[in-house]
Order: C-alpha cells, then sequence, then structure tokens
C-alpha cells in the first residue's frame, strides 16, 4: 500500500479522510489541522506516552467523529485484542455510537487497511462491538449496570447533559460516578487509558472537577472557537506544528464569524465563553467589572489618538513552566478624562526575555510613563532599566501597599462604576482580561487583574501629557 494508506494508519483524522472518499455514509469534509491534533492524542494514548487525557472543543468541532465515531474503529485498527468502553450520558447516544462504528469496520476500504480486525459477527449487540480477536467496545451510559466489564480504555463523552449543569446535586453525582467507573473499571490501573471528550459549561463542570485535584495527571488539550493568545500543538509524525495567531478562527469553514456571533447572541456571553471558548466563569462575580466597562469605538478611539496619554502597567512573572504566573501587560490611553485599554499581552518568559519586551514596547509606544509592580523579583529589572542610556521613560515600581489583590481592585472599582475605564473594541488580547476579570477571585489566573488594579490606582485620568507613537 502507497503513502496515503500509511498515515490512514497514523491517525484517525487521515482515515476519516481516506473512508470519506470510497465509502457510503460518512459526512464530506474538509479535515482541517485541529482534526489532526485530535487524532493525535488517541495515537499517542495507544503509543503510552499519556495515560489521561481531557479535550475540550466546541459543538461543530467535530471532535466526536474524529475521537470516537473513527478513532475507535483506528484503535481497533492498531489493536484488535483492546477493550474499550465509551461512557456517555445517554443510551441513545452510546447506540448510535456502536452502530456507527460498526458501520465503519464492515466496510471493505477500512477491512484492507487493517487486515487484522473483524468483526466476531453482522449480528451485534446494540451496545456492544466486538472483533474475532476478542476484542470489543462496550457502550453504556450513566446509570446503567457495568457490573463485570472492564477496559484497557475508558472514554467519557460529554458525560453530563446541558440540562442538568444548573444543578450542583447533578453535578456531584456525575463527578462521582466518572471517579468511580475510572477507578473501578479499568483493567490495569498502571497502564490502562483514560479520555474525556467535553464541551465547557460550567467552571465546576466534569473537566473543571478533575482539574481541581493536586497532582491530577490529565493532560488538558483546549482548542476554543476562536484562538486568544498563540499556541502550538503537535498534529502528528511527520507533520509540522502548528502555530495559532490571536483572533485566529479554529475552523472557518463550520465555525465562521457569523455562527460564532449568533451562538453568543442565543447562548449570552457565560453560555459563549464556555461552550464555544472553553472558558467557563462563574456568572455571578461579586465585583461585575466588564459590565461597567465602557466600549469605546475604533472611529470614536482614531478620531481622539493624537491627544491621548499612553501608559503601559505590567506585572511581571520570571517563571516559564506550565503552572506559572504570566507576565502580564496592558496598554492604557487616557482620552478626555477616560482610561482606555488598547491593547493586552500575556506571556511565560525568563527573566532578561521580560526585560527585552518591556524596552521593545518602551521604545515602541514611548508612552508618558511605565508601572511595574514592585516586588523582590522586579525591582531590580527596573533598576537596571532606569540606569540605561537612551531609554525614552523611566520605569515607576508601583507599590502594592501590602494590600491584598481583592482590596486593589475594590480600591480602584469607583474609576470603572464611573464610567471612566473603557476598552477599545477589538483590542488585541482583550479577551484574555475580560475572562480574568469575570472569574477573578476565583480564576485559574489574576496577572492581568493585578496590572489592571495597578494603572488604574497610578494613572493620571487627564491627556495633558499626550505622547504617542506607532512602531
Amino acid at each position: 500500500m502507497g503513502v496515503e494508506q500509511d498515515l490512514a494508519r497514523l491517525n484517525p483524522a487521515k482515515l476519516y479522510d481516506y473512508l470519506q472518499r470510497r465509502s457510503q455514509g460518512l459526512e464530506k469534509v474538509s479535515v482541517c489541522w485541529h482534526h489532526w491534533v485530535l487524532g493525535h492524542v488517541l495515537y499517542r494514548l495507544h503509543a503510552g506516552e499519556t495515560r489521561k487525557v481531557i479535550v475540550n472543543a466546541p459543538p461543530r468541532s467535530f471532535k466526536t467523529t474524529i475521537l470516537l465515531r473513527m478513532g475507535l474503529p483506528w484503535l481497533l485498527g492498531q489493536d484488535p485484542t483492546a477493550r474499550i468502553m465509551v461512557v456517555t450520558y445517554n443510551e441513545d447516544l452510546a447506540q448510535s455510537f456502536a452502530k456507527d462504528v460498526a458501520q465503519v469496520l464492515r466496510s471493505e476500504p477500512y477491512k484492507r487497511l487493517f487486515p487484522k480486525t473483524r468483526l466476531k459477527s453482522e449480528s451485534q449487540s446494540s451496545m456492544r462491538v466486538s472483533t474475532t480477536a476478542s476484542g470489543s467496545i462496550f457502550f453504556t451510559s450513566f446509570g446503567a449496570t457495568m457490573t463485570g466489564v472492564g477496559a484497557d480504555y475508558i472514554i467519557f463523552d460529554d458525560p453530563i447533559q446541558a440540562s442538568n449543569i444548573p444543578f450542583a446535586t447533578r453535578r456531584d453525582a456525575t463527578d462521582e460516578l466518572i471517579r468511580y467507573v475510572a477507578t473501578t473499571r479499568l483493567n490495569n490501573p498502571k497502564t490502562s487509558r483514560l479520555l474525556m471528550i467535553m464541551q465547557r459549561m460550567h467552571p465546576e463542570d466534569p473537566t473543571g472537577r478533575l482539574l481541581e485535584v493536586t497532582d491530577h495527571g490529565w493532560e488538558h488539550l483546549v482548542l476554543p472557537a476562536q484562538f486568544t493568545e498563540t499556541k502550538t500543538f503537535v498534529l502528528g509524525p511527520f507533520l509540522p506544528p502548528k502555530i495559532t495567531a490571536p483572533d485566529e478562527l479554529l475552523d472557518p469553514e463550520r465555525l465562521d464569524e457569523e455562527v460564532l456571533r449568533n451562538a453568543r447572541s442565543s447562548l449570552g456571553d457565560a453560555g459563549f465563553m464556555a461552550q464555544y471558548q472553553q472558558a467557563p466563569f462563574y456568572q455571578d462575580t461579586q465585583y461585575r467589572v466588564v459590565e461597567n466597562l465602557q466600549e469605546v469605538a475604533p472611529e470614536e478611539f482614531e478620531a481622539k489618538r493624537s491627544t491621548a496619554a499612553v501608559y503601559h502597567s505590567w506585572d511581571t512573572a520570571y517563571a516559564t513552566h506550565s503552572n506559572a504566573d504570566y507576565t502580564a501587560l496592558i496598554k492604557w490611553a487616557v482620552v478626555d478624562g477616560m482610561a482606555i485599554i488598547t491593547e493586552v499581552q500575556r506571556f511565560r518568559r525568563p527573566t532578561d526575555e521580560v526585560q527585552k519586551a518591556i524596552l521593545l514596547q518602551m521604545h515602541a509606544d514611548r508612552p508618558a510613563r511605565i508601572y511595574v509592580e514592585s516586588a523582590p523579583h522586579s525591582d531590580a529589572m527596573i533598576a537596571i532599566i532606569n540606569r540605561m542610556e537612551g531609554i525614552p521613560v523611566r520605569i515607576t515600581a508601583a507599590k502594592s501597599g501590602g494590600l491584598s489583590k481583592e482590596a486593589r481592585l475594590e480600591k480602584v472599582l469607583h474609576h470603572v462604576n464611573l464610567g471612566k475605564v473603557g476598552m477599545l473594541r477589538g483590542a488585541p488580547g482583550l479577551p484574555l482580561l475580560l475572562q480574568e476579570l469575570r472569574e477573578f477571585p476565583t480564576g485559574r489566573h489574576d496577572d492581568l487583574v493585578d496590572s489592571f488594579s495597578m494603572a488604574l490606582a497610578h494613572i493620571p485620568f487627564s491627556s495633558r501629557q499626550a505622547v504617542w507613537r506607532i512602531s
């Protein structure tokens, strides 16, 4: 066989692309880069490179098709003896998966690709698919009996219905069932694999519950409908990685800007951020900052740009591991007594790279003032930069006064509530700040909130020192 067949054996996304052109009953779609990313999850699980993975992706992103309807036949193609359990919230859905998988296994193109994988008989159970090599896929739902059933792979697909999400008791019950299945149904707890596939719906949905545990051991793949920052994704063997850009759409063909606008309008901000952006937040935050920020149209801002005083506020951090704090930058323009957010950045870099970033932004914008939060790790860097010759502005070390993060935000909320703080519509990186503000103080990150509070405590709400430069 040729290269195309070899690739189909390496990744379920390519398997789908291969079979849709040779088999009946498969939806004709253009296989996108993120489908390869999804397929590579199963490749790594099968290869033993990882054992526990959570995949969060929006509706209509093809995640269930790649990971289950095509991924399950792919797994049995790799190992016809594998025992797989698929658990979902609904028995009808489980039966539908079983029917779809059996149809793929019966297809002639699939049989040619995987000659060692054969259905045990044409008369399959509505909830089980078995191979002649004693492998099987057992499809079930929460609440159904699982006595005596063990698995090498357990896959949870959308484990809780959207209608049950608002109820803490339903979330608790689902969480208990997941933990029960994951701890009692694995054939070998040391080598068996776990996969959860779902779109986010609530901070305390199954994904949130699993990730809140220290040393949870889960690998977490997040695919938002529209990216807010640069990310790198591995597509699989022999393929270059995909590097996304801020504001890039995950799937412009199926989830274009119009689809996303309609989804946001229908679901509301909280529902959209959860289901499409995979960034759920608590709606009843005690500060309600975002709803009181003034939106500034780009054309309105451009008309007054020449009178704007520009400021940078930095909250720095120097660790680069995945759980470290971020270095956070917010750029501000003060116009007619309003402080307007014009750009937001958040990244993890070592000390020398943070220093370079501050200098780069300083020379690009030549702001009236730069504020960097005073801390033992940042004061030395501030002193080094301020001793440099030729810098357009000195850095101000902004002290917190020993106040908590919550107290610092509360101290500046009057500016927000009086309508004196705005956000430029479409400002780069703005969704990152809005997410942190919505989730504060219970969110996973608050570095941009710190930068926000610090800026409003120090920026003069006057544009007398107007300076603006375009890099």
